[in-house]
């Protein structure tokens, strides 16, 4: 080994190698005072240097202890002695004119609170009634601020409610009365269909145990179908909602909440709450009365954050509490929980599996889809996207359309009917009969669902012509079925309500 070579930096000489040489071990170096470390790469030649150990008893004026100086922080010594200056310099006069203020500032308060609390201004006993903790309120960028939501309908909500059934209940009992009947030219046509329906069947047809009626909005008035004879049955597929996707083409077209969801975010049952993600009832229900008046079974599924819709401060995540609620008692809204590993934390993922698993009618938006709308097959019921349309009118009339245009990969337009997309098919081989049974709505059930989901809002001229057909098919079969606030007492007590 030649000793006389130049030394890296990272390299020292120890004594630990019992051999002829001594041991070079490698260790990391600052570069040294004064120079770069391109210049300790290659340090002068050096013969090895014994390791220097300091004496025991070294002499007086070579060695000395280091010195430890006591703490003199600046912030920690400064303030100790600057709070005990202001507290001893504090004269007893001005801590007694200062405690004086405070107590005339206390005074004030209460007089401000009582004079609020006595005061009969419109606006401030509104703001009052906002800020007790039992009151229920929701965000509204239009109001700049809170609006009040009412637990129950109003008494100018249930009288709109009110006229717009009595139109219905008016067709449907007003021949039970004795006298010529006298009806305008669509209600004669509507009349002569139904007693054309019903004979065509026959009475025992509407009983327990039959399907729903189907109903057709491709023409005026709506026509009816009978979806189980002798030679075939059809059976009708479950229709999934997409309540967030909804909202979104209803009003706001920016709004796309839950598109991605951290796997660390937590479970969204306590998301804090945000006036962005305020849910809008009217579109969701309009969706499902529609599919309702149909013949399907319809389902509205929303991200569990809307489960608990109303805070403990008593601020509402929804626009309307009062419909909302009863939605969920009868069935129509479900709040699934985001499977990590299938759903890749995307809220669209989530749906579109469900809507496969259903094998059912998806309602959605295609712009979830992103850019891999290009690549669809329009094969399966994922791909196969109902977007309704929500005109710009008084009453936010929504037109949804079941048929798909898509140009295919070979730039030629095709079509999918609306049978093949509301409709099972009966050469799929993939779901059993029990599956699609349970899908299935029966009559007695569609009858009591739209008598309920009448008393939340009035109904569209389009809904009340279908829904007048409905009913009076079933009084004309002499059905004993369950109508929920549409019965004929009812009908009594709403003529004597608005004098008719």
């Amino acid at each position: 080994m030649n000793l006389s070579r130049k030394l890296r930096p990272d390299e020292v000489i120890t004594n630990q190698h019992h051999g002829a040489f001594p041991k070079l071990s490698r260790r990391r170096c600052d570069p040294m005072p004064g120079t770069s470390s391109q210049e300790n790469l290659e340090p002068a030649i050096s013969e090895p240097q014994p390791q220097q150990i300091p004496p025991e008893n070294p002499p007086q004026d070579t060695w000395e202890r280091p010195r430890i100086r006591p703490s003199t922080s600046h912030y920690s010594y400064s303030r100790h002695r600057r709070g005990e200056h202001q507290e001893s310099e504090v004269p007893q006069e001005a801590l007694d004119k200062l405690h004086s203020e405070i107590d005339e500032l206390v005074v004030a308060e209460e007089q401000l609170l009582s004079e609020i609390e006595e005061s009969t201004d419109p606006m401030i006993v509104y703001l009052r009634r906002v800020h007790e903790p039992h009151t229920i309120k929701i965000y509204n960028e239009k109001d700049y601020g809170y609006r009040i939501l009412h637990e129950q309908r109003t008494e100018e909500e249930r009288l709109e409610i009110a006229k717009s059934n009595f139109e219905v209940l008016n067709f449907v009992y007003k021949h039970l009365e004795n006298g010529n009947l006298r009806m305008n030219r669509v209600d004669t046509h509507i009349m002569n269909k139904i007693d054309g329906f019903v004979n065509n069947y026959g009475v025992s047809a509407f009983r327990d145990g039959a399907f729903s009626i189907a109903i057709n909005f491709d023409n005026f008035p709506p026509e009816l179908s009978w979806r189980d004879s002798l030679n075939s049955t059809c059976l009708l597929r479950p229709v999934v909602i997409d309540g967030v996707a909804v909202q979104y083409v209803s009003s706001n077209e920016r709004f796309r909440p839950f598109h991605y969801i951290p796997p660390r975010s937590g479970n969204m049952l306590h998301m804090p709450y945000s006036h962005h993600l305020n849910l809008s009832v009217k579109p969701i229900f309009d969706i499902i009365i529609g599919f309702l008046i149909r013949g399907h079974k319809p389902t509205v599924y929303l991200p569990v954050y809307y489960k608990n819709y109303v805070t403990l401060g008593g601020i509402s995540k929804v626009d309307d509490v009062v419909a909302f609620r009863k939605l969920i008692e009868l069935g129509f809204i479900e709040f699934p929980e985001i499977i990590w590993k299938r759903d890749d934390g995307k809220w669209f993922n989530a749906m579109t599996r469900i809507a496969d698993e259903q094998n059912g009618v998806f309602v959605s938006s295609d712009d979830y889809r992103g850019k891999d709308r290009h690549k669809c097959e329009y094969k399966k019921p994922s791909e196969r996207i109902l977007t309704p349309c929500f005109l710009n009118t008084e009453d936010r009339l929504m037109v949804l359309q079941p048929t798909i245009r898509y140009r295919d990969k070979h730039d030629k337009f095709q079509s999918i009917e609306s049978n093949e997309i509301l409709y099972y098919d009966t050469t799929d081989a993939n779901y059993d009969a029990p599956t699609r049974l349970r899908a299935q709505l029966y009559l007695p059930d569609q009858i009591r669902l739209i008598c309920e989901l009448c008393q939340l809002y009035p109904m569209k001229s389009l809904h009340k012509v279908s829904i007048k057909q409905l009913l009076m098919c079933v009084i004309r079969a002499g059905s004993d079925f369950e109508m929920p606030f549409m019965g004929l007492q009812e009908y009594y007590e709403m003529r004597e309500q608005l004098h008719f």
